[in-house]
């Protein structure tokens, strides 16, 4: 996220994935959602959360062009 965050390097190639708060936006609050879940054991991120799919709570609206199959649980 750091990367992202100071317009750096390559774009994600799903940034419906990168959107851990589902607001439809990509930015600090996602990577503070990623860690209040991970260290404050805040509730579960947004679905499809811990598989692959699609994204249920809200329209795509910023794109998935393709995302890597090999870290799916359920591919």
């Amino acid at each position: 996220m750091r990367v992202r965050i100071k317009r750096e390097g390559a774009k994600p190639s799903c940034l419906e994935a990168a959107n851990a708060d589902d607001n439809d936006v990509v930015n600090l609050t996602d990577a503070v959602a990623i860690l209040n879940h991970l260290f404050k054991g805040t509730g579960p991120l947004p679905e499809p959360f811990n598989n692959c799919g699609i994204d249920t709570t809200s329209p795509e609206k910023l794109g998935c062009e393709k995302y890597p199959t090999q870290f799916c649980m359920n591919p």
